[in-house]
Parts: structure tokens; sequence; C-alpha cells
């Protein structure tokens, strides 16, 4: 899979922080204007952590480590 021109790879630990703050900015700016007031604030960036951590080799990343793009 590749991803601009980026091989999508397994995330590393220095990758969660970063791709947690793209979802969840991303996600706020696509999802919160069409979504009840409860599901937002069950989307806090902490939330977000905790799902990408559970995921742990299930993850895919596209960029450095570290500084992903996607």
């Amino acid at each position: 899979m590749t991803f601009s021109g980026l091989s999508a790879r397994i995330a590393q630990s220095a990758d969660l922080d970063p791709t947690a703050h793209l979802w969840h900015a991303a996600w706020h700016e696509t999802q919160a204007p069409f979504v009840p007031a409860a599901l937002i604030a069950q989307r806090s960036l902490e939330s977000i952590k905790t799902r990408l951590a559970q995921m742990g080799e299930r993850l895919r990343i596209a960029g450095p480590i570290g500084a992903p793009i996607g």
C-alpha cells in the first residue's frame, strides 16, 4: 500500500502521539459537525490515543517514524 509515494508500515511507539493528533484534528473537522454532542465528547484526544494503542501491529502508518503523514 502506498500513500503519497510512501509505503505503509507498522506503526512504532514514536508514531502514536502524532498519529493521535492527526486523527483527532481530522475527526473533529470532518465528523463533529454531523454527530450528536455526546459522541463528540467521547472523541477526546485521550480516547483516540487509547484506541490507537489497542491496535498494536494492526496499525499502519505512512511517513517517517515519529512524523506520520497518514
